[in-house]
């Protein structure tokens, strides 16, 4: 998290930061995370960081498709070139 206390680029990485720890905090003591914040786009960080990952959980948006929940083309492309697997979780209504 490197940069200047005033630039916008640090503060949204320390807020990134900042929500990961949220949100694992009630997590179990056990389960082993790897909190990392990155600039740029999102589908490029999941897909380089899976190559090294046990597994990556990523939401699906509300969009419903006849199926059930829409696969996107950010979720698509996570889906078929990430480097392990991928566990899809559904927004709760």
């Amino acid at each position: 998290l490197a940069g200047l206390a005033g630039d916008p680029a640090h503060t949204e990485r320390q807020r990134a930061a900042e929500l990961l720890e949220e949100a694992l905090r009630g997590a179990p003591a056990d389960l082993k995370a790897d909190l990392r914040a990155y600039a740029g786009r999102a589908r490029d960080a999941l897909l380089a960081v899976s190559y090294e990952a046990d597994l990556l959980v990523v939401g699906a948006g509300h969009r419903h498709g006849r199926l059930g929940f829409h696969i996107g083309r950010f979720l698509h492309g996570v889906l078929h070139h990430s480097g392990c697997p991928v566990a899809v979780v559904p927004e709760l209504s």
